[in-house]
């Protein structure tokens, strides 16, 4: 005896059977959780009442029982100012930085700390891993602050750019452990 089959019935079966078998793979798998990054990316950003706006992107790490500065961070040299990539800022109109004026434009920030002061320096070179291919060269200022103690230890790495209640200057501070320094930010007249 011969079964016949409708020919719209065969692939239908065909499908069904897929569906199945694919539906049960996708369930035996196990799903991963993305990684908790050490040192997840941050930013920071503010606006002034004259329209300018400035932004800092940066790798927050964290202290996790380790000696920082003069240990992690050694005191003397060029420090990339967070993880990972350079930490790069973008001011959107010509602003001061303390008592230096900085063209409008994206840049990279790095710093060489010290036990009693750091240099701030604004690099042009973009795109950097860490400080290793950073050149003098391309430095457009260098901006040597204090440092100060705090009471408190700061776990991550943390920068904040915030302007006061008018708008018409600003604050650029970097904590991490019990060091920070803090830069006056105002837009340019």
């Amino acid at each position: 005896m011969t079964v016949f089959m409708p020919r719209t019935l065969l692939p239908l079966l065909v499908t069904a059977g897929l569906l199945v078998f694919g539906a049960h793979s996708v369930a035996a798998q196990d799903i991963v959780p993305p990684p908790n990054p050490a040192s997840p990316r941050a930013v920071t950003q503010t606006s002034f009442s004259d329209g300018t706006y400035a932004s800092i992107h940066y790798g927050s790490p964290r202290k996790r029982d380790r000696e920082i500065f003069g240990g992690l961070v050694p005191f003397g040299e060029v420090w990339r100012l967070g993880a990972n990539e350079a930490t790069e800022m973008t001011v959107t109109q010509d602003v001061r930085l303390a008592d230096m004026d900085l063209v409008a434009g994206t840049y990279a920030l790095l710093a060489i700390p010290n036990e009693e002061s750091w240099t701030l320096i604004v690099n042009a070179g973009l795109g950097m891993w860490g400080a290793f291919s950073h050149s003098e060269e391309h430095d457009v200022l260098r901006l040597e602050t204090p440092t100060s103690m705090t009471e408190s230890i700061h776990e991550a790495f943390t920068i904040s750019l915030e302007s006061n209640e008018e708008g018409s200057a600003g604050t650029l501070s970097m904590m991490w452990d019990q060091t920070s320094v803090s830069i006056p930010v105002t837009p340019a007249e």
